[in-house]
């Protein structure tokens, strides 16, 4: 079974890696995350690797084993956190305009 069958539509995961109403937020969001990662020696392929952990560290809880190698690069994490917290800015943007 799909992990994502039983999921609400605005789940967590959804909203980050799925809706399209926030591909082009999402673009920017995984572009900066690349470079970063890139700037540690890890790759989001290769290290991140799978959707849960991606999230994770999205949203502040890295993976043990990449959560060792950002703490070797101080501004990096800080760096992933705030490309987060503009991708949900714009998310908030997009779902609650007031007129």
């Amino acid at each position: 079974m799909d992990e994502n069958e039983n999921a609400p539509i605005d789940g967590t995961g959804h909203v980050l890696l799925d809706c399209p109403a926030h591909a082009e937020a999402r673009v920017e969001l995984l572009a900066s995350l690349d470079a970063i990662l890139a700037r540690c020696g890890l790759s989001r392929e290769n290290d991140v690797a799978s959707r849960k952990r991606l999230v994770c560290l999205l949203l502040g809880s890295p993976p043990e084993h990449i959560q060792h190698r950002l703490f070797l690069y101080p501004t990096a994490y800080r760096d992933i956190l705030r490309a987060t917290a503009r991708f949900i800015k714009s998310v908030y943007a997009t779902r609650w305009q007031r007129e």
